[in-house]
């Protein structure tokens, strides 16, 4: 309290020099500090929570926060952010990565269509035995075949496998040159091709004593038994033709002999 002040605020009685309180009333003449605590200035910094820093002190700055990471109020720890979009794109993306090398592989090789397919039906026609692409099974039956005359008496048949094919995608002459040109790469030789009689072509090959014949014709069939009588007929499809194939293992040495010429 200061000296000056000699008289009591409230009820007016005089004071002593230094009192603490009147002596009259007994008003406190004590000044509160806080009551004389400057109010928060501009320069003061804000303390969260609503409260502001005292002099002396400085208030700790917020972390910085990098592209990427969230900080968590309360730990010392920075989390790295997902970023699922990205994660979902590149799923996607290796999902129709895979679906079309599988499309190309199932229409370049592995579609049945493909005679080089492992899942194409050669309906019992030997691996030895190559087809050209593009060809539609018709049907395939199985043709006794014997020398005749007294020879029967010495031999027993040899009963020939037949398979009927329709060649989407060349005439009979391709088909003939097809076979000329792979079937001495399937270990066949003495292979003759020739005219069969009847607008088509064929072509004979041997392996051993076992014999292959193919037949092409670019005009309609009429498939006969070994009798020679009319068992189907077939018509080739438009721009293509008919392919009969023929395999057999002959017993007969001079069946073979007529076949392939030994």
């Amino acid at each position: 309290m200061s000296s000056a002040t000699s008289v009591c605020p409230r009820c007016g009685a005089s004071l002593q020099p230094q009192a603490a309180s009147c002596s009259q009333c007994g008003l406190s003449l004590v000044v509160s500090p806080v009551a004389n605590t400057p109010e928060a200035g501009a320069n003061e910094l804000a303390v969260p929570g609503g409260s502001t820093h005292q002099p002396g002190y400085i208030a700790s700055p917020e972390p910085a926060l990098q592209p990427g990471l969230v900080f968590h109020q309360g730990y010392g720890v920075q989390k790295r952010q997902v970023h699922r979009k990205g994660c979902l794109y590149t799923i996607i993306a290796c999902i129709l990565g895979l679906c079309l090398v599988c499309g190309v592989l199932w229409f370049a090789y592995l579609s049945p269509s493909h005679v080089r397919s492992p899942f194409f039906n050669r309906h019992g026609l030997p691996d030895m035995i190559p087809l050209p692409d593009n060809v539609t099974f018709q049907f395939s039956r199985d043709i006794s075949e014997s020398p005749g005359g007294i020879l029967n008496l010495f031999s027993a048949p040899t009963v020939f496998h037949q398979w009927v094919w329709l060649d989407q995608g060349q005439n009979a002459a391709s088909a003939i040159q097809f076979y000329q040109q792979v079937l001495p790469t399937s270990g066949w030789e003495d292979i003759r091709r020739s005219d069969d009689g009847a607008g088509g072509q064929y072509l004979i090959g041997c392996q051993g004593n076992q014999v292959f014949e193919a037949d092409s014709s670019d005009s309609q069939r009429q498939l006969r038994d070994a009798q020679g009588n009319i068992v189907d007929i077939v018509n080739p499809p438009p721009g293509g033709s008919i392919l009969q194939l023929f395999y057999a293992t002959v017993s007969s040495a001079l069946m073979l002999s007529e076949d392939c010429g030994t």
